[in-house]
C-alpha cells in the first residue's frame, strides 16, 4: 500500500524534501516525515496550545518502515541529525 501526502511546495518542509532528495534515491514521503521530525525535534517542546484550564503539548511520533536496505531509512534520518548537529551547537538529542 502507497500513502500518497501532498508534497510541500515552501518553507522548511518543502526546502527540506528538495535538499534531501537531492542526497538519496530515498522515497520523498521519508523525506517528509524525517523534516516533520527535524522540526518537532527544533521546537524542544517549546509549543504549546491553549485548551481549556491548561495548554496542551503536541507530540510527534513517527515510524519509518520499508524495505531493509533498499529503502534508505536510516541514510534518511542521518540526513537530517547531521544538519541538526551542525545548526544547533549543545541540541539535546
Amino acid at each position: 500500500m502507497t500513502l500518497a501526502f501532498p508534497r510541500p511546495e515552501s518553507g522548511f518542509l518543502g526546502q527540506y524534501q528538495d535538499y534531501a532528495s537531492a542526497l538519496t534515491d530515498a522515497p520523498e514521503t521519508y523525506h517528509l516525515a524525517v523534516g516533520m521530525i527535524t522540526m518537532a525535534t527544533v521546537m524542544e517542546g517549546r509549543l504549546r496550545i491553549p485548551f481549556g484550564a491548561g495548554d496542551i503539548r503536541p507530540n510527534l511520533f513517527m515510524c519509518l518502515m520499508g524495505e531493509s536496505s533498499l529503502d534508505r531509512k536510516s541514510y534518511s534520518m542521518s540526513i537530517a541529525l547531521n544538519r541538526l548537529l551542525l545548526s544547533f551547537e549543545g541540541l539535546n538529542l
